[in-house]
C-alpha cells in the first residue's frame, strides 16, 4: 500500500531522533564496558553450573549489548574477546550504517520505509539472538542431538510432560516444574497480547522464542509492518527479492547465496528456480512465513 509523503517524513523524524538517543546510550555503555573489571574471586568451576563470575559478566555484556548494539567499535570488540566471546555471540552486533545502506537500496524500487518501527523490531530481534548465544556460550545442553540452552531444555521437557499427561500432571510437580510452568504461563501471556499478523497461539511462540527461532515473529513484522510499495506494479516475490539483501545481513545464522553463486551452481542446486528473484522470494517464505 502507499502513504502519504508526509507519513514517511513523519516515520523519518522519530526515527532520527531515536537514533540521536541510541548513541548517547551507546557511547555511556561503551565507557562502562571498557571500564568493566569482573570479580574473578571464585570457587573451584562445577559441571553444567553457571558460575558468580560468569553470572556477573553475562549480565554486563548484555547491557552492554541491549544499548550498543548499531554502534560497536574495534575498541569494545577487544574488550569482549578479552572474555573469549566467540564469534557465533559477536556476529549479531550489526552496524547501523550498513542497515541504513540497505534502506537506501530498498527506496530506490519506490518502496517507502516506517524506519522507526522498523529499526525497533529490528533491535528486538538481535536482542533475542544475541541473549540465547550468549547463554549457550555460558552453558549449553545438547537435547536429541540439538545445542540449546539448559532453560530451554527444561521448557521443551515440560511441554513434553503437559502434552502426555495433561493437567492432572500439576499435582506431581516438583517445586522446579511448578517455576517453569508458571513461567511458560506468563509468557504466554505476554506473546497472546502482542499484536502480529497470522500469530500463533501465545504458548507455542514462548516456545518458539526460548529456542531463539525468532525470525518469523519480528522480522515478519518488519516485512509486513514497515515496507510500503505499490501491489499493482510490483508483485510479492519481487519485493521480497529487493529486501533479500537487508533480510541477510540481519540473519546471521542461516546461509544467504549471492548472484554469482546461485548462477554457478545453478545446473546442480537451483534447478527449480527460473531465476535468482524467485530463488530469494521462496527464501525468505521459508524462514519467515514457514
Amino acid at each position: 500500500m502507499n502513504l502519504p509523503q508526509s507519513y514517511y517524513t513523519v516515520f523519518e523524524m522519530k526515527y532520527r531522533e531515536l537514533i540521536g538517543e541510541q548513541k548517547k546510550l551507546a557511547q555511556a555503555a561503551k565507557e562502562r564496558l571498557l571500564s568493566f573489571k569482573p570479580n574473578l574471586m571464585q570457587g573451584p568451576a562445577k559441571k553444567n553450573i553457571i558460575t558468580n563470575y560468569e553470572l556477573e559478566l553475562a549480565i554486563e555484556i548484555s547491557i552492554y549489548f541491549n544499548n550498543a548494539v548499531f554502534f560497536h567499535d574495534d575498541q569494545a570488540l577487544n574488550k569482549l574477546k578479552e572474555f573469549k566471546l566467540p564469534a557465533d555471540v559477536l556476529r549479531w552486533f550489526v552496524s547501523l550504517s550498513e542497515i541504513q545502506d540497505q534502506f537506501e537500496l530498498i527506496r530506490k524500487h519506490n518502496i517507502g520505509i516506517d524506519t522507526f518501527y522498523a529499526i525497533t523490531q529490528i533491535k528486538n530481534y538481535l536482542n533475542s539472538k544475541f541473549k540465547n548465544e550468549l547463554t549457550m556460550h555460558f552453558q549449553a545442553v545438547k537435547h536429541d542431538n540439538v545445542t540449546m540452552s539448559p532453560l530451554s531444555k527444561e521448557i521443551i521437557k515440560t511441554k513434553q510432560k503437559i502434552k502426555s499427561y495433561g493437567p492432572e500432571l500439576e499435582s506431581k510437580k516438583n517445586n522446579f516444574e511448578t517455576i517453569i510452568n508458571s513461567q511458560i504461563n506468563k509468557g504466554a501471556k505476554v506473546f497472546e497480547s502482542l499484536e502480529v499478523p497470522n500469530k500463533k497461539s501465545g504458548i507455542k511462540t514462548f516456545y518458539q522464542f526460548s529456542r531463539g527461532n525468532t525470525e518469523s515473529l519480528f522480522l515478519r513484522i518488519v516485512v509486513e509492518d514497515c515496507f510500503y510499495y505499490d501491489e499493482k506494479t510490483m508483485t510479492k516475490t519481487k519485493f521480497l527479492s529487493i529486501i533479500y539483501d537487508l533480510l541477510s545481513l540481519l540473519i546471521q545464522d542461516r546461509v544467504f547465496i549471492t548472484e554469482d553463486q546461485f548462477i554457478n551452481s545453478h545446473k546442480r542446486i537451483y534447478q527449480s528456480y527460473k531465476n535468482f528473484d524467485a530463488y530469494k522470494a521462496k527464501k525468505i517464505r521459508f524462514i519467515l512465513f514457514k
